[in-house]
C-alpha cells in the first residue's frame, strides 16, 4: 500500500464532494490523525505523513506531492473541482478502506473552509493563532 493509493481512494470515494485541494488536504490530515473511536486526534500519524501549520491550516508536503503525482499521471483532474479520471482501483488494505470510509462519513460533507477551521480548533488554534505557529509540526499541538 502506498500513501498515494490511500489519497486516490479518498478522492474516488468523495466523488462530487471532493471540492479542491484544501478539502483533500484536511481530509488526509484526519485520515492520519483522527481516531473515530476516541473522537479525538492522535499524535502518531497512521500513514506517517508529516503535517505542519501552513497558509490554509494543516498541510503536508508529502500529501501534496502525492496529489501532484496523481494529477501528472492522469489519474485525477487536479484543479477545482477535483475529479477521478482513471478507472484504476487503488491498492489499499481493508482496514485502511474502512478508516477512510469512516472519516468520509464523519467529515466528508463539510467544505474545505469549514474543515480548515475545525481542524485548527482540534489543535487548539484559530485562524489568527495559526499565523504565530506557521511551519510548526501539528504534533506539537496534539
Amino acid at each position: 500500500m502506498s500513501n498515494k493509493d490511500v489519497l486516490f481512494y479518498l478522492i474516488s470515494k468523495l466523488g462530487s464532494h471532493s471540492e479542491g485541494r484544501k478539502k483533500i488536504m484536511k481530509m488526509m490530515f484526519l485520515v492520519n490523525h483522527f481516531d473515530i473511536s476516541k473522537n479525538s486526534l492522535v499524535k502518531t500519524p497512521v500513514l506517517n505523513e508529516e503535517f505542519i501549520i501552513y497558509h490554509y491550516g494543516v498541510f503536508s508536503f508529502d500529501v501534496m506531492n502525492n496529489f501532484l503525482n496523481l494529477s501528472n499521471e492522469g489519474k485525477i483532474k487536479g484543479n477545482f473541482p477535483i475529479k477521478v479520471l482513471s478507472q484504476e482501483s487503488p491498492i489499499v488494505p481493508l482496514g485502511m478502506f474502512q478508516r477512510v470510509d469512516e472519516i468520509i462519513d464523519r467529515f466528508g460533507n463539510k467544505s474545505g473552509k469549514v474543515l480548515e477551521v475545525e481542524t485548527l480548533e482540534m489543535l487548539g488554534l484559530d485562524l489568527e493563532k495559526k499565523k504565530d505557529h506557521f511551519g510548526e509540526s501539528v504534533t506539537k499541538f496534539i
